[in-house]
């Protein structure tokens, strides 16, 4: 086998404060007896073609999303760490990561609304109106009636009040 040239692609890397630049080199190599040409299959990337690597696109994604910091903000901080990175790229990359990221979003909705009941606690005590902070919290159950959960059905809320736990003390 003798080898006939190469294949290079360049990824761009962030670690906060300073973009590094991953290049893979790919060589091709031929065989003169079979006449075949041979070379390693590209490594996968999150979006095609494209030169982020999942580390930048993390970093977008949570300063995004976990920091909400919004993308031209994140534009003036690439600027400053020396790699300006104009909005429409980074909106493209979200939208892209959103879609790879969206079966991690519907599984466990799936096997949530799979259930007929789901039991919850309300945030931060009733929320009846006139009734402050310092109110027993009520349970929070929310019931699919009647509907399967394939099909699609709303969810009603109810308020059930808390039963005591012994007789005569207040749950």
């Amino acid at each position: 086998m003798r080898r006939i040239g190469e294949d290079v692609a360049e990824t761009l890397d962030y670690t906060p404060g300073h973009f590094t630049v991953e290049r893979h080199i790919r060589d091709k190599w031929a065989c003169d007896s079979c006449e075949t040409l041979v070379q390693a299959p590209v490594p996968a990337h999150i979006i095609d073609k494209g030169i982020p690597t999942a580390g930048l696109l993390v970093q977008v994604l949570v300063a995004k999303y976990q920091d909400l910091l919004p993308l031209y903000r994140q534009e003036g901080i690439f600027g400053r760490a020396g790699l300006a990175i104009p909005q429409s790229p980074l909106a493209q990359w979200v939208g892209q990561s959103g879609v790879h990221l969206q079966p991690l979003v519907d599984a466990p909705k799936t096997g949530v609304l799979a259930h007929p009941v789901l039991p919850a606690d309300a945030p931060g005590g009733d929320a009846r109106p006139g009734c402050g902070q310092d109110a027993p919290r009520l349970p929070v159950v929310l019931r699919r009636r009647g509907v399967r959960s394939d099909q699609g059905g709303g969810i009603r809320l109810r308020r059930q009040p808390r039963r005591p736990s012994r007789p005569g003390i207040p749950g």
